[in-house]
């Protein structure tokens, strides 16, 4: 299990950048894009989060259980994927599992689950702004037209 947390970490930093840049084409992954950004400074605290969101997914689910035994390169690809675009919604053990498993029974994920994810990161990140953790970032706004 820690070695497909780590294989998720690994994906991550290795292609988060390249993969917001390419999305940032429609007005609402551009919005979700720029979320990422701000939320790039929290994610040292949502990694810890979502690595034990993601082996309680797994315990969880049949689908995951069997993902992590037969693929586990395709299941850490599709986590990091998930962690990506909403990390606070990765970090939580039910909304993971789901959105994961639909992802490795359907080989993939596809554009509505991504906006569906960018939505429910940003609805989470409004809802907690007074939080400490999700204060103004230290780049200014960039808005995309």
């Amino acid at each position: 299990m820690e070695k497909l947390a780590d294989a998720v970490l690994a994906k991550l930093i290795s292609k988060a950048l390249l993969t917001g840049l390419a999305l940032s084409g429609g007005a609402a992954i551009a919005n979700g894009v720029a979320g990422l950004a701000r939320g790039a400074a929290n994610n040292s605290v949502n990694q810890a989060k979502f690595q034990r969101a993601l082996d309680i997914a797994v315990k969880q689910h049949p689908v995951l259980q069997n993902a992590a035994e037969t693929n586990p390169e395709k299941l850490a690809s599709f986590a990091a994927s998930i962690f990506r675009y909403a990390p606070n919604v990765a970090s939580d053990p039910n909304l993971l599992g789901s959105i994961l498993s639909n992802a490795i029974h359907g080989q993939s994920i596809d554009p509505m689950t991504v906006r569906s994810l960018l939505e429910m990161e940003e609805k989470f990140q409004r809802n907690h702004q007074s939080d400490p953790i999700f204060e103004k970032p230290p780049f200014p706004k960039v808005d995309i037209v």
